[in-house]
């Protein structure tokens, strides 16, 4: 494996091109994998600029400073992990203090009917969820158009029966009009329409939270009340 300085460079080079003209969300957290490899790379031209310059003193201060900085922000940010480590909190009160939804994964877990099969939005629950299910995300799958521009009820229905799911949890209070989430949403107002006409019945209702900030949650962030809704398909009364 060649780790000259070139050859890291090069590999920088190919991965943030691929990354910037894929199409993927720019984030920069999708980043992460190549910052040590700039920090090897440039530390070495870092320290020689230093010493050509008598500038080693600023940058020890400068290395200090930043180390200091982050090793802050990480402890901060655990503060949530060490009170579950030293604490008497299970497992599954940690999801559900930590996890939107958690919850309810955790009652379909239990509860959930042999033989059904889930269909679900909220890519967190991915992990906690054991029924048969699949994850009818708007952005990152096809199989079952969930996009908020998705207007066809029979098409939506067909996808959903060929898949085989029998049930729904979906984000929002559906008792509720005004609390279930807008137009930057998946295909709600179809669901709506679909959930009008009987094809989807609701079942039970979860209470949960919508997190805004994991790492400032000690320090008075505050967390939104929010809800998730179980339906159940009828396909008699679906188009």
């Amino acid at each position: 494996f060649d780790t000259s300085l070139p050859s890291l460079l090069s590999s920088l080079d190919i991965f943030f091109t691929v990354w910037f003209f894929s199409g993927t969300a720019q984030r920069s957290r999708h980043l992460l994998p190549i910052y040590p490899l700039v920090l090897v790379s440039m530390f070495p031209l870092a320290v020689g600029i230093a010493r050509r310059v008598c500038l080693v003193r600023p940058l020890v201060v400068g290395v200090t400073a930043t180390l200091a900085i982050q090793i802050a922000g990480q402890s901060v940010f655990g503060l949530n992990y060490i009170n579950y480590v030293f604490s008497g909190e299970t497992r599954e009160q940690f999801y559900e203090r930590n996890v939107p939804g958690a919850n309810s994964a955790a009652w379909l877990n239990r509860e959930f009917p042999e033989g059904g099969k889930l269909g679900f939005m909220n890519r967190q629950l991915a992990y906690l969820l054991t029924p048969p299910r699949y994850m009818m995300h708007p952005h990152i799958q096809a199989v079952i158009d969930a996009r908020p521009t998705a207007d066809d009820g029979q098409a939506f229905i067909m996808q959903v029966r060929k898949k085989g799911l029998t049930h729904l949890l979906l984000p929002g209070d559906w008792d509720r009009v005004d609390s279930v989430p807008g137009d930057q949403t998946p295909n709600f107002a179809l669901i709506g329409r679909l959930a009008g006409q009987g094809c989807f019945r609701a079942l039970k209702k979860f209470q949960t939270v919508h997190i805004s900030s994991r790492t400032l949650r000690g320090f008075g962030s505050e967390d939104l009340k929010t809800a998730d809704t179980l339906f159940e398909v009828v396909p008699e009364h679906c188009p």
